[in-house]
């Protein structure tokens, strides 16, 4: 398991490299509690900054002040750490891992890109002026196939580990969800464990679909949406923007989203959903640490019919042509 190079301080730490003090714990400048963990930089084990670290107490406090906006706010620092701008860029593995992650073999992500899908196919007739975009989003977000016409959503998050794929079947002439009981949506895993290729004890951890791409365009404004097809769709069509998708409003939770400290995010709820989402995005932003708009689009321009039917992002784009 492999972390940034600039992670929070674990209890114990400077015990590991040099026979420290133990505690981890300081004054929070935000709530003046001993309950703040300070950010380290695990080449030369300095403290990046007094103030950039994260307050324990979530519910009370939520201070997060990440290495991410810490040298947006500070660009003169970069020339101490050449390797700093967005800290993502050197894995850095200080501590052996104290909570792992089930993954899944990189082997099986691997072989399903092999594989077309309904919903692939689908995409390359709605898109057929833009095949070659259309074929490096696919690529881009790992899209696969499960051999039956069923596409494969692989969760890989932002350590390059894959968590696993959700298996949904789309009709190949409309691009929607084939909504049938004998056609459910299913996981990569649970096949793995039903085929014992995966201990029973395997534990799905999800992480947002797109995490991977995060280190990969620092730059790039991140734009959440809720589901998958909706995200690929959008990375056709607004290329410029960082699309990431939840997978469901259900997964639009805090752990997730750590993944986001320090990017500029804006929300693209479903209709029907502006108002929970304008909740938890307040809630979540200012405990991980990332500026985030819930955007009122679909609000604003959506009729009555399209707001019974639940419209989304996609919907709305492909409608304009």
């Amino acid at each position: 398991m492999t972390q940034y190079r600039y992670f929070l301080e674990p209890w114990g730490w400077r015990d590991h490299l040099a026979g420290g003090r133990s505690s981890n714990k300081y004054m929070c400048p935000n709530c003046g509690k001993r309950t703040f963990v300070r950010y380290v930089d695990g080449e030369t084990g300095a403290y990046l900054g007094d103030h950039v670290g994260k307050c324990d107490r979530e519910d009370k406090c939520g201070y997060h002040y990440s290495p991410a906006m810490f040298f947006q706010d500070h660009p003169d620092e970069t020339q101490k750490y050449p390797d700093s701008p967005r800290a993502v860029k050197r894995p850095y593995s200080p501590l052996p891992a104290t909570n792992e992650i089930s993954t899944i073999d990189w082997k099986y992500v691997e072989s399903s890109r092999f594989q077309t899908s309904n919903f692939k196919e689908y995409l390359l007739d709605r898109f057929s002026d833009s095949q070659l975009q259309v074929l490096q989003v696919c690529e881009d977000y790992f899209l696969g196939g499960d051999g039956d016409g069923g596409t494969i959503y692989w969760q890989v998050d932002e350590l390059g580990r894959p968590r696993s794929g959700k298996i949904i079947q789309y009709d190949r002439q409309t691009g929607c969800r084939i909504k049938d009981t004998s056609l459910p949506v299913s996981w990569v895993h649970k096949k793995l464990i039903k085929a014992g290729q995966l201990p029973n004890n395997w534990k799905l951890s999800q992480c947002l679909f797109g995490a991977h791409l995060l280190p990969k365009r620092t730059d790039a404004p991140v734009c959440l949406v809720e589901s998958e097809k909706t995200a690929l769709i959008c990375s056709i069509r607004l290329p410029s923007c960082l699309w990431i998708a939840t997978g469901g409003l259900n997964n639009f939770r805090l752990e997730p989203c750590q993944c986001l400290a320090g990017r500029n995010v804006i929300i693209y709820p479903d209709l029907g959903a502006y108002d929970k989402w304008c909740v938890l995005a307040e809630k979540f932003s200012a405990k991980i640490g990332f500026r985030c708009k819930v955007s009122r689009l679909l609000e604003e321009k959506a009729t009555e019919q399209e707001r019974q039917n639940g419209l989304d992002l996609a919907d709305y784009l492909l409608r304009s042509g």
